[in-house]
């Protein structure tokens, strides 16, 4: 039977009646399963993409991982390419610790057995690290006078417009600063921003009944996804397992290191035993033991996990929530996308009291049913500029401005307008997506007897306009209640009424 199908109860809440020798062996098994299951989570992501992840409830990977995981989106992209098939030996070297998971999803392509082999080989003798780019020495300058940190601000804003897919900031000012030093003409930046990017092409689906299982000797035979909301389910709740493993791994350590119990194993430090004998770096241990301090401040945050509620959504809570108010964030939590649930967060952190709390819980309240979830519109404000902001390159001050002299959104008329007062961000609650690919959509459709007047019009991106809504499937559907709100319908059954 897998590990996660059973409700392991680990060692109890209490652990200073345990004994030190069962304290490490627990911490060192939660360790070895750490590799298997973050495999086990790539398969499902690939899964999930290899077939039509619209199913779901979202329309891009991007918007899956947000809303489904807690994971990087990065990293979870790294996990779904090696939950690819091939690379066999490689999986089988993370199953069984002989090379951690971030080595793993750095392993080339296509390489033959026997290149597999000496490459994780390579990797267990040291021979092969991983690349890294450090950025301790690079140039940083702090912005100190407030109107240039605000035409900073702005610059970035415009910079993900272009950019597209809700970019950071440091991804926004790499793209300015190559557009300044490239002088590349700004109605040329524009044209390719809103060019349509030919799709991936799809990927080669997984045969699970010839598909090698090396996860299998740690967590027992793997649960075949029958379609992709199955995918989904099994994917979420393996996350939740490793979620709870998390925790537990960070109040072990904690534990291991207050009793010094690295030294019935005959180590002098906790750092020694770590390097000596996990395939996890004392940096990792730290931040596991961290999460599980913050989390065990509000008791309810724990329980909330424990039911089943996702990572992403707990740690959001945590951000914002008092010791008054964590039960009452929580409810939000229940019924809000986790895009939705950002948007709150922010919004609170720029409001007084629990104005923002309050006006999400007045919501739910004028709400048919509690399987109705709620989106307000109010929290899509403008982010006011920041009086100055820290650790930028030298020459970000003069790309910004360069590019907002030379970069120019054009300007949209008549029912187009929609797409400027939106300002250029999908207004599918489960999307957000800030960029210039956002597209003008009739509410009621024009062959329905729909017009072209604003209460008739919304932003959605093109991702989730022609992939979503004007699909086949209509996996999205918008429609108007009888109290003229916008109601999102998701082939999921998810329901959001907009505020």
């Amino acid at each position: 039977m897998a590990v996660f199908e059973v409700a392991d109860p680990g060692l109890g809440t209490d652990l200073s009646a345990v004994s030190g020798e069962e304290i490490l062996e627990r911490m060192a098994h939660l360790i070895e399963c750490e590799g298997a299951l973050q495999l086990r989570i790539g398969e499902l992501l690939y899964a999930v993409e290899s077939g039509d992840r619209r199913k779901t409830g979202v329309t891009s990977c991007r918007a899956f991982v947000k809303e489904f995981t807690d994971l990087d989106r990065s990293w979870a992209t790294k996990l779904k390419n090696l939950a690819a098939p091939g690379r066999t030996i490689v999986k089988v070297a993370v199953c069984r610790n002989w090379i951690p998971i971030s080595m793993a999803v750095e392993a080339p392509r296509d390489m033959t057995p026997d290149e597999e082999d000496a490459w994780v080989q390579g990797v267990r003798t040291g021979e092969i690290r991983r690349e890294t780019k450090s950025a301790h020495n690079r140039p940083r300058v702090d912005i100190e006078d407030p109107a240039d940190a605000a035409v900073l601000h702005e610059a970035r804003k415009r910079a993900r417009t272009m950019v597209g897919g809700n970019c950071s900031d440091e991804v926004a000012d790499r793209h300015m600063r190559k557009e300044w030093r490239n002088r590349s003409d700004g109605k040329d930046i524009v044209r390719r921003a809103m060019k349509p990017r030919d799709p991936p092409p799809p990927l080669e689906p997984i045969d699970w009944s010839t598909a090698i299982d090396p996860a299998a000797p740690m967590l027992g035979p793997r649960e075949v996804p029958k379609d992709e909301m199955d995918a989904r389910r099994i994917m979420e709740r393996l996350l939740h397992d490793k979620t709870m493993r998390t925790i537990e791994i960070g109040r072990l350590f904690q534990e291991v290191r207050d009793r010094k119990l690295y030294e019935l194993w005959g180590y002098s430090t906790m750092e020694e035993m770590v390097r000596k004998c996990f395939r996890v770096t004392i940096k990792t241990l730290q931040n596991y033991r961290d999460r599980a301090r913050d989390l065990s401040i509000y008791p309810e945050l724990i329980q909330a996990l424990e039911s089943g509620m996702s990572a992403r959504r707990v740690d959001l809570v945590y951000e914002v929530a008092t010791e008054d108010n964590v039960a009452r964030w929580l409810e939000v939590a229940k019924r809000t996308t986790v895009a939705e649930l950002e948007r709150a967060v922010a919004w609170s952190h720029e409001t007084a009291g629990d104005f923002a709390l309050e006006s999400y819980e007045l919501a739910m309240s004028k709400t048919k049913s509690a399987h109705h979830w709620v989106a307000l519109r109010a929290a899509r404000r403008p982010t006011r500029p920041p009086k100055r902001i820290e650790g930028v390159h030298p020459d970000q001050m003069e790309a910004a401005r360069w590019y907002l002299a030379n970069v120019k959104v054009p300007k949209q008329y008549g029912f187009e307008a929609v797409k400027e007062r939106a300002e250029w961000t999908c207004e599918n609650p489960r999307c957000y997506v800030v960029t210039i690919t956002c597209e003008a959509h009739h509410k009621k459709r024009r062959s329905r007897g729909g017009g072209n007047e604003d209460e008739n019009a919304s932003s959605p991106c093109r991702c989730c306009h022609r992939g979503g809504i004007h699909a086949a499937g209509e996996f999205i559907r918008i429609e108007v209640d009888e109290h003229g709100r916008d109601v999102y319908r998701y082939a999921d059954g998810v329901q959001v009424v907009v505020f």
